[in-house]
């Protein structure tokens, strides 16, 4: 059995929320394409945020095909700094004719932005007990800013990566002297050591 046809519990949660039997056709016949696509919109959400300046706690109505097709038309950066540090990388997306890309937005509008909107986002009380877990996440979706490439083409690091990056190091939930470890680590010669090891050495650092 390949690995997209095992996760039942995903599945369910976007047949629950297709409200047409189209996206329905599309989860029983499209299941490669969608959890190939799943990781980029996820990753998308994050790389859109930085694009427009603000955070996304929730995924508006309104804002829906906007997103979409920001996604759509960065699908290729998209999965360029999503998969940097993966050996095996996933087949590359490619949109060959305007039918396909179609059939792609109307899967990341109908039924995976809705499922992010349901079950990914979570609340600052939800989150207290599993602050390293969801650091280091953040960490890996804004490491990258796909909205501004450097000069030789090269990706390049988001203006948040360097404060993540030091909340990583210390114990962000602990209120007694949180400015004071803040203002320890986040300095330019500590971010400077730490974001120029090398790729193994950043991953056992960030225990990534």
């Amino acid at each position: 059995m390949r690995n997209y046809e095992k996760e039942s519990i995903f599945w369910y949660g976007l047949y629950l929320l297709a409200e047409d039997q189209e996206l329905k056709y599309y989860i029983n016949t499209e299941k490669e394409l969608i959890y190939n696509l799943y990781p980029l919109v996820y990753f998308g959400i994050s790389q859109y945020s930085l694009y427009r300046g603000e955070k996304i706690q929730e995924i508006q109505n309104q804002d829906m095909n906007e997103i979409t097709d920001y996604i759509v038309k960065n699908l290729d950066s998209l999965y360029d700094a999503n998969y940097k540090y993966v050996k095996v990388k996933p087949k590359r997306l490619v949109l060959q004719d305007e039918e396909f890309i179609e059939q792609v937005k109307a899967i990341v509008t109908g039924l995976l932005l809705p499922y992010i909107n349901k079950y990914c986002f979570r609340k600052l009380s939800e989150i207290y007990h599993m602050n390293s877990t969801f650091i280091r996440k953040l960490i890996i979706n804004f490491e990258y800013d796909i909205n501004h490439q450097a000069v030789d083409g090269k990706l390049k690091t988001s203006s948040l990566y360097p404060f993540l990056f030091t909340i990583n190091l210390i114990k962000i939930y602990d209120k007694s002297g949180l400015y004071q470890r803040v203002q320890k680590y986040y300095t330019r010669e500590i971010l400077l050591k730490n974001m120029k090891l090398d790729e193994n050495e950043k991953k056992k650092k960030l225990n990534i």
